[in-house]
């Protein structure tokens, strides 16, 4: 058995426990690809296909995100997540976080919390953001710097005439290292609701990287 097996097994022995029940079947919740040609000389270009899948098992809900990465310029970058809750407190969770870049891999537990399903801050911050939650991670395996905060984000769709415009993206603040994000403003039109022109920017410590590119989303 090996290290990442025996983490998952002790982080979420709830989900076991209810195993015996038959689940329901896997939802679909998110599936986009990202194409990204960089405004800075010398970037190259960045392809990214995303996905996220729900299962409920019992009173738990099971779900998972993950994007990969190609860039032309630094090699590829895989992350995915999965997170577990529990239907009486479907606002905070259990999660860990794997993946592997350019340094090897990386894995890290943590606890979630999600904004958009707490009572109270959820009537307040509905009108701005579809979405936003915050991750607390310890790494337990990897060459990569301790991602110790992630905070992630989606706007509410703005009416600009024909247009719509939102914000997506995430913001990890580092302890040691120097902080990493990718925030995201985007632009889609009411009849092609599906296909955004956006602009992103890859905050990397002191390092600004701009990206202008299309976002199709399918779910």
């Amino acid at each position: 058995m090996n290290r990442l097996t025996t983490a998952v097994i002790l982080l979420f022995p709830a989900a076991y426990a209810g195993a015996q029940e038959k689940p329901r079947p896997v939802k679909l919740t998110h599936a986009a690809v990202e194409l990204l040609p960089v405004l800075r000389r010398g970037g190259g270009a960045q392809i990214s296909p995303e996905y996220g899948w729900e299962l409920s098992v019992r009173n738990l809900r099971i779900s998972a995100f993950g994007f990969y990465v190609w860039r032309h310029s630094t090699g590829d970058f895989m992350r995915d997540t999965l997170t577990v809750s529990h239907a009486a407190v479907p606002f905070l969770g259990v999660g860990s976080e794997q993946g592997r870049g350019p340094l090897g891999g990386f894995y890290q537990v943590g606890a979630i919390w999600r904004g958009q399903e707490t009572p109270g801050f959820r009537k307040a911050a509905r009108p701005v953001f579809r979405y936003l939650e915050t991750a607390w991670y310890y790494q337990l395996a990897g060459r990569y710097d301790p991602q110790d905060i992630v905070l992630n984000w989606g706007t509410q769709y703005l009416p600009l005439g024909r247009f719509e415009i939102y914000s997506e993206g995430f913001y990890r603040f580092h302890r040691r290292a120097g902080d990493y994000g990718q925030p995201q403003l985007l632009l889609r039109h009411r009849r092609l609701g599906r296909v955004s022109l956006g602009v992103e920017l890859e905050v990397a410590g002191g390092h600004v990287t701009p990206f202008l590119g299309l976002k199709v989303t399918m779910k």
